[in-house]
C-alpha cells in the first residue's frame, strides 16, 4: 500500500487573534503529529511506502500537491485538520479525489476529535481519526490491506456500503509514549524549517510529553488531562540524531515541561553528560521554576523560556483560571533574566469582564516586565472550550456558530472575539497599539540589532518588524 501523509498549504485560514500578515511571518515548522505517524508506520510496517507532503514547509501550492499525487498515486492519503485550516484541508481532498475517486481519504487532528460527525460528513472523507492517530491509523492500514472489518477499531470513524456514518468509540489516547519512535525527520526537508526567533542555522521541534492538566477556561484539552511523558533516554537519543544531522537549535513543543521538577533535572544531566552541543528553548509556568533550576537549565543550552501571562490584572488571572499570581509572574521572570535565559511572554486582551483600563495596565506591566519577546492576542472563543461555552450561555453568540462552521465551510467566515466589554474594532486598534509600542522600543531595536546571528536572520526579523509596523 502507498501512503501520503498531507500538512496542506494555508490558502484561506481562520485564525484570528494575531494578525494574518504577521502570522505568516513567524517561521516554517514541521508538522510533528505527521512525523510522528509517519515514523509509527514505517517501524510498524516497513513493507508500505510512506510519504509526507508539508506543504508549508515546502511553500507548494494545490497544484504542487496535484501533481505529486498523481505521480504516486497513492492508495490511502492522511491529512492533519485544524479548525482553521478546515478550507484548505477540503480542497485538497477534493483535488486528491480529482486525481481518482478511489484514492481513501483519511483526516486527523484536533479539528476531526471536536467535529469526528460533521468531518466524516463530507463526500471527499472516507475515514476520521478522533484523538491521538498513530495506532488507530496503523489498525486502519492494516485492515485495508487485510480487508477485514473496520468497526472494532478504536477513535476511528468511516462510512459503511450505504453511506451511513459510524464512529468507533472515544478518542485515542497513547498512553505509553515510549512506543512510538525517534521521528524520522528526513522524510521532510528539515533544512527549510526555521523561525526568525531561533539561534541556529538549522532547528527542529520536539515534544517529550503530551496532555496538560491544567484546566485554563481558553484552552480545550485534545491532548488529555494526563500528562505523559517519554523516558529521557528516548529523547536524549532524539537529539542527539538530530545533532548529526547539523541541527543544534530546538524548540520543545511541550505544552508544560518543567512540571516534573526532578524530569528537568533529569534531561539537563543528560545532554550534559553526552556533552551534546545543543540549544532549546521550552515553555513553562511561572510556579514551576527555581533558580536551581534555571541554573541548569542554562547550564544544559535552554536558550528562552515561554512564559503564558496573560493578563497583568490578578482578577483577570483568576476569571481565566491561571492559578497564578502577578507576584510569581515578577518573581520567576527577573530569575530567569538573573540565569541569563531570554524570556517570551503571552498576553491576551480582552478577556471575559476585563475593561480598556486592565488592558492598559497589562500593557504597562508588559512593558515594564519587559521579556525578550512578547506575543498579544485577543480573547478568541475557540471550539471546546469554557471560554466559548461562555459566550454561548451569556448570549454573546447566539448560535453554536463554529459548529455551523464545521458542518458548512465558508469563505466569508469571520472567527469571533469575547466583545462583550470592548468591541471588535477597539481590540484590534489595542493590539496593533501594543505590538507597535512594545517591539519599536529604541532599546529592544539596538539589542536585537547587535544580536543578529546572520543576514537571513536579520531579513527575516527586518520583515516581520515591517509587518508588524503596518498593521
Amino acid at each position: 500500500m502507498k501512503i501520503i501523509l498531507i500538512n496542506t498549504p494555508i490558502r484561506n485560514p481562520l485564525r484570528a487573534e494575531i494578525p494574518l500578515k504577521i502570522d505568516r511571518e513567524i517561521g516554517a515548522l514541521p508538522a510533528l503529529g505527521l512525523l510522528s505517524l509517519a515514523s509509527f508506520l514505517k517501524e510498524r510496517l516497513p513493507e508500505q511506502e510512506v510519504n509526507i507532503i508539508d506543504a508549508r514547509i515546502d511553500n507548494m501550492d494545490l497544484e504542487d500537491i496535484r501533481k505529486t499525487v498523481d505521480s504516486i498515486r497513492p492508495d490511502l492519503v492522511g491529512i492533519t485538520t485544524m479548525t482553521f485550516s478546515l478550507l484548505d484541508v477540503l480542497d485538497t481532498a477534493r483535488v486528491i479525489k480529482g486525481i481518482d475517486s478511489n484514492i481513501k481519504i483519511c483526516l486527523g487532528g484536533p479539528h476531526v476529535s471536536i467535529y469526528p460527525k460533521e468531518t466524516l460528513s463530507f463526500k471527499e472523507v472516507d475515514f476520521v481519526i478522533q484523538g491521538e492517530g498513530e495506532e488507530a491509523f496503523l489498525h486502519l492500514v492494516n485492515n485495508l490491506n487485510e480487508k477485514t472489518p473496520l468497526f472494532n477499531i478504536r477513535g476511528l470513524g468511516l462510512k459503511d456500503e450505504h453511506g451511513n456514518l459510524h464512529l468507533n468509540g472515544g478518542k485515542q489516547i497513547i498512553e505509553d509514549l515510549d512506543i512510538l519512535p525517534d521521528m524520522d525527520i528526513k522524510l521532510i526537508n528539515y533544512k527549510k524549517c526555521y523561525s526568525p526567533l531561533g539561534v541556529g542555522k538549522f532547528m527542529m521541534t520536539l515534544q517529550s510529553s503530551r496532555g496538560c492538566p491544567f484546566q485554563r477556561i481558553y484552552c480545550d484539552q485534545q491532548s488529555g488531562k494526563i500528562l505523559r511523558k517519554r523516558s529521557i533516554k528516548k529523547i536524549i537519543a532524539e537529539i542527539k540524531e538530530f545533532h548529526t544531522l547539523g541541527i543544534k537549535d530546538i524548540f520543545f513543543v511541550d505544552d508544560l515541561f518543567t512540571l516534573d521538577r526532578k524530569r528537568v533535572f533529569e534531561f539537563c544531566n543528560g545532554i550534559l553528560e553526552e556533552k551534546i552541543d545543543v540549544f532549546f528553548k521550552i515553555s513553562a509556568r511561572v510556579d514551576t521554576i527555581d533558580r536551581e533550576m534555571l541554573a541548569m537549565l542554562k547550564k544544559a543550552g535552554c536558550y528562552r523560556i515561554h512564559y503564558g501571562v496573560e493578563s497583568g490584572s490578578q482578577r483577570i488571572l483568576n476569571r481565566l483560571k491561571k492559578g497564578i499570581t502577578i507576584e510569581q509572574i515578577e518573581n520567576t521572570f527577573q530569575l530567569t533574566k538573573d540565569a541569563g535565559i531570554d524570556t517570551f511572554a503571552y498576553f491576551m486582551l480582552g478577556c471575559p469582564g476585563e475593561t480598556r483600563q486592565e488592558i492598559m495596565a497589562t500593557i504597562n506591566f508588559a512593558l515594564n516586565l519587559n521579556p525578550s519577546y512578547a506575543h498579544f492576542s485577543i480573547a478568541t472563543p475557540y471550539p471546546d472550550t469554557e471560554l466559548y461555552r461562555m459566550a454561548l450561555e451569556e448570549g454573546l453568540f447566539k448560535e453554536d456558530y463554529w459548529r455551523k462552521f464545521a458542518q458548512c465551510p465558508d469563505k466569508e467566515f469571520k472567527t469571533r472575539f469575547w466583545t462583550k466589554e470592548l468591541k471588535m474594532e477597539e481590540l484590534i486598534s489595542l493590539q496593533n497599539y501594543v505590538n507597535r509600542r512594545f517591539y519599536f522600543r529604541v532599546p529592544f531595536l539596538i539589542k536585537e540589532l547587535r544580536n543578529i546571528p546572520s543576514w537571513s536572520s536579520g531579513f527575516k526579523k527586518m520583515k516581520m518588524a515591517y509587518k508588524i509596523f503596518t498593521s
